[in-house]
């Protein structure tokens, strides 16, 4: 897929893993700013953002988002901006108005004319669907193993 205009592509840090593919899934870490300094979404703790004002909801958890390649069902910023990174790796994406309607959809306060900043990290590439993958980490169950005895 080629990068639409309207989105501006900067990479910050190279990854050294594999490479983000059409078809493949993507986990995702990203803030989202308006132009300007105010962070609107992210999947990080806000809390953990030094130094940076954050209006995004934070009471979800802190989780990297799963962005099937290809597909265009996340934000479209996010799935062109994911594609041709390596794991590891940490891109900024300038995204102009015309291809922010998912973020102003979810966030009536974005100006119409708003450019987005985004700063993404592509945390794992998965070449398909495993139920156990894209949850990141096995949690601990809430049930207790009971001995016998």
């Amino acid at each position: 897929m080629k990068i639409p205009k309207g989105i501006k592509v900067d990479d910050i840090v190279l990854g050294w893993g594999p490479v983000a593919e059409k078809g493949k899934f993507a986990m995702v870490h990203y803030d989202c700013f308006i132009r300007g300094g105010e962070c609107i979404r992210t999947t990080r703790d806000c809390s953990a953002s030094l130094g940076i004002h954050c209006t995004a909801s934070c009471d979800r958890p802190h989780d990297p988002i799963e962005i099937e390649l290809g597909k265009r069902r996340k934000t479209v910023a996010l799935e062109y901006g994911t594609l041709g990174m390596r794991a590891g790796g940490v891109r900024r994406l300038l995204v102009s108005p015309h291809l922010a309607y998912y973020e102003r959809r979810d966030n009536c306060s974005i100006p119409a004319d708003a450019v987005l900043d985004y700063q993404i990290r592509l945390v794992r590439v998965i070449n398909e669907r495993d139920t156990d993958a894209t949850r990141g980490p096995r949690r601990r169950s809430r049930l207790r193993r009971t001995t016998a005895g």
